[in-house]
């Protein structure tokens, strides 16, 4: 099945199980503004997906692109295409492992090590939720640390988990957003 099929057969308002005997579900932010080697970077995010529905070993539910304004970057910096992805992993699988794969990802994409703070990127992805955990380690903060923040992180994770209180917060994803500012823009690709 191509990762546009999984993604129309997973995408909606679902529920999703957050946990169960063996598996843990993850959520994982992706974004990119500039083209790697496998294209645009909607291209590129469609690329990651898969990467991470095999790493998954099953199905995924994800959001749709969203358009984001490029802020505080350098002049000319391009918008950048995100969306969230929910996977379930089975539980022998640690929040480092995740992060290992992850930033081994980001690599065979195209990132450098030594991205700056707001540069433009080929791909970046975060982990947002890993099941109910807080992690806090020099490599790895759970969830993560300005996620509520961002309308980019927030409007395509209410799509698929709007009643998800991420650990840390006193209220819905859904609330969370209704709160945000609407700059910088984010606009839902079709």
């Amino acid at each position: 099945m191509s990762v546009l099929s999984l993604m129309r057969c997973m995408n909606s308002q679902n529920n999703i199980t957050l946990e169960s005997k063996d598996l843990i579900t993850v959520l994982i932010s992706l974004g990119a503004n500039l083209p790697s080697r496998f294209g645009t970077p909607i291209q590129t995010l469609s690329a990651a997906i898969t990467n991470i529905a095999n790493f998954a070993n099953g199905k995924l539910l994800t959001s749709s692109f969203y358009q984001t304004e490029a802020v505080d970057c350098a002049p000319e910096t391009p918008d950048f295409i995100n969306a969230v992805v929910a996977v379930q992993l089975p539980k022998l699988i640690t929040a480092t492992e995740l992060l290992g794969f992850l930033q081994e990802l980001e690599k065979e994409f195209g990132r450098a090590n030594d991205d700056a703070k707001n540069s433009p990127r080929k791909l970046d992805l975060d982990v947002l939720y890993f099941g109910d955990q807080l992690v806090t380690s020099r490599e790895l903060e759970i969830p993560h640390p300005r996620a509520a923040e961002r309308r980019f992180v927030i409007e395509p994770l209410t799509e698929i988990a709007p009643n998800l209180v991420l650990p840390g917060q006193s209220v819905s994803v859904q609330a969370l957003l209704e709160s945000l500012p609407i700059y910088p823009k984010v606009t839902k690709l079709h």
